[in-house]
């Protein structure tokens, strides 16, 4: 008895004893090449994808590393910023360039000039309460 699989299709055991005797030994070699073909177009199809994916997935890695090590070093900014600006270090860099606090503070008070007063509503004759401050400053 023999025993039919789908290989005694393309390349019988015995001759005479194939399923399909239509086909000549010349068609059972094209269609075997043509199944390799296919098989090989299939498989660099896949190979193709998975290099892709591959690909995809390793600069996504690379784009996340500089990601994190952007973020790092802006932290790092970040601190070296808050240091720079508190106040005992502008306070250090203040005295270092010649500067102190203010000897006398001397207040004036201003009043808005009449064209800015209607502005804003009011109506101040400015001249006279500008004079009057200026002559009550010491």
């Amino acid at each position: 008895m023999i025993r039919l699989s789908s290989l005694t299709t393309l390349w019988p055991t015995e001759t005479g004893h194939s399923t399909r005797s239509s086909r000549t030994r010349p068609q059972q070699a094209f269609w075997a090449i043509m199944l390799i073909a296919g098989v090989a177009l299939a498989l660099c199809l896949y190979v193709q994808q998975a290099s892709r994916a591959t690909a995809v997935y390793y600069d996504r890695l690379g784009q996340e590393q500089l990601y994190a090590r952007i973020e790092r070093e802006n932290s790092v900014k970040l601190v070296e910023l808050a240091q720079a600006q508190s106040i005992e270090a502008m306070d250090a860099k203040a005295l270092a360039m010649g500067y102190g606090p203010a000897k006398n503070t001397r207040f004036v008070a201003v009043q808005p000039i009449a064209s800015q007063a209607s502005n804003w509503g009011a109506s101040v004759d400015s001249s006279d309460r500008v004079a009057a401050n200026l002559s009550q400053t010491p």
